[in-house]
């Protein structure tokens, strides 16, 4: 039998918490590519479990699959060591030493200059997403509570990270705030809280420990109009939003698609979506607003609240067009499933 571990410091990868228990859309559709590699290995007489499951059980493990690795690589001798590289180089800043990849026996990851260093023992693996969810879709425009929505945490900025998103969302979300507060609802993490103003300068006082002296955030009251809750699960507010604001964390990365723009269009929201350049090798056009076609925040919150019907149900058609027949396959639990066990079919 062949048995696969699964390596991660989430919590919920832990003691096999995801295999035992129920859990949340939003973490079903991030972790649910798991869940179907585990089931498709059982077909063939093989088995997936934590890593930390199978010391405990002492289950002698074939293969290790290191899910988004951290900065010291965990290799574990006498194993295949699969590398699944989720995040960027600009959030993790330490995959920007491409040492970091030699250590596994395989590398599966969306970058292609990384692949191609690392051809002979690489493969193209998008950022898997779990399309199978259960959502209310059918939700009409005209029924839904929410106009436009954002869902996101309110997290401090890296020093000198590039092409960062976190500062453009907050710009949004002030100016909506400010001119649409009636429209808008923001959810998620850290909101009630100063908002850091992120620039070189602030990240030099920061980084002195001269923060406590010199204010560098934004007014704590930034997002008072607007600012609604946290939230247990994310699809429940997508269910209820006409729009939704989703951003990647990085600008101009190609293939760094992530679940921000998939959730939405299972729930037949219209995404406003802003981040990998090549987003149309995968979804098209006509199925969510591109911030990158705007030159202001005016002229795309005009282009919103002023749709007219003809124009919504045009996109909702097509969006829900899309999610019946053309899903792009690439992320699906089954070519990440098929990756894992191709490559490794013969251990």
């Amino acid at each position: 039998m062949k048995y696969y571990s699964i390596l991660s410091d989430h919590p919920l990868l832990q003691n096999n918490y995801i295999f035992n228990n129920t859990l949340s859309r939003d973490d079903l559709s991030l972790f649910g590519p798991l869940i179907y590699l585990k089931n498709e290995l059982k077909k063939i007489g093989g088995d997936l479990n934590t890593n930390d499951y199978c010391i405990n059980e002492g289950i002698k493990v074939n293969a290790v699959i290191h899910l988004d690795p951290n900065e010291k690589p965990n290799y574990i001798p006498n194993q295949i060591n699969i590398g699944v590289f989720i995040e960027s180089k600009y959030i993790k800043k330490y995959y920007r030493d491409k040492s970091i990849f030699s250590h596994y026996d395989l590398v599966l990851y969306w970058d292609n200059l990384i692949l191609e260093q690392y051809k002979d023992k690489s493969l193209l693996q998008y950022i898997p997403f779990n399309f199978e969810i259960d959502t209310n879709f059918s939700i009409p425009y005209q029924s839904r509570r929410y106009k436009i929505s954002a869902v996101s945490s309110n997290k401090n900025l890296p020093l000198n990270f590039k092409n960062n998103l976190y500062e453009e969302r907050i710009k949004i979300y002030r100016y909506l705030n400010d001119n649409y507060p009636s429209d808008f609802h923001l959810f998620g993490r850290g909101w009630a809280t100063p908002t850091y103003k992120a620039n070189f300068k602030n990240a030099l006082i920061r980084r002195s420990g001269l923060e406590r002296l010199i204010n560098i955030n934004y007014p704590s009251n930034s997002f008072s109009k607007v600012y609604k809750s946290n939230v247990d699960d994310k699809f429940n507010i997508l269910e209820n939003s006409i729009f939704n604001i989703c951003f990647e964390n990085i600008l101009d990365q190609n293939n760094y698609i992530t679940e921000k723009i998939f959730q939405p269009l299972l729930t037949r929201t219209i995404p406003i979506y802003y981040g990998a350049p090549n987003i149309l090798e995968f979804v098209p056009s006509k199925c969510f607003i591109s911030y990158r076609d705007f030159s202001s925040y005016k002229d795309l919150s005009d282009e919103i609240i002023n749709m007219s019907t003809k124009k919504l149900e045009e996109y909702r058609e097509n969006i829900d067009n899309f999610v019946k027949f053309d899903l792009p396959q690439e992320f699906a639990c089954k070519k990440f499933s098929e990756n894992i066990i191709n490559a490794t079919r013969n251990i």
